[in-house]
């Protein structure tokens, strides 16, 4: 399993790295021609949407554990 990442630069670097890397793939495919930049812009928002519904449902589920078992420490 993944360690947490607890340090502010930490995941500060680990989000901009991956929405660097995101953009960089997208862009790439609108500038070689595989792609139209709409389709990219759709993949984008659908992305963000799924980004948006896992970390809702993660917290949901750290909520739902922390009223079952107390609250968790460390």
């Amino acid at each position: 399993m993944a360690q947490r990442q607890r340090g502010f630069l930490t995941r500060a670097v680990t989000v901009a790295l991956a929405t660097g890397f995101a953009l960089t793939i997208g862009l790439s495919r609108v500038r070689l021609g595989l792609h139209r930049l709409t389709v990219v812009l759709v993949a984008w928002t659908v992305g963000l949407v799924w980004l948006a519904a896992v970390v809702t449902a993660h917290r949901l589920f750290l909520t739902v554990r922390q009223r079952r078992t107390g609250p968790v420490m460390g």
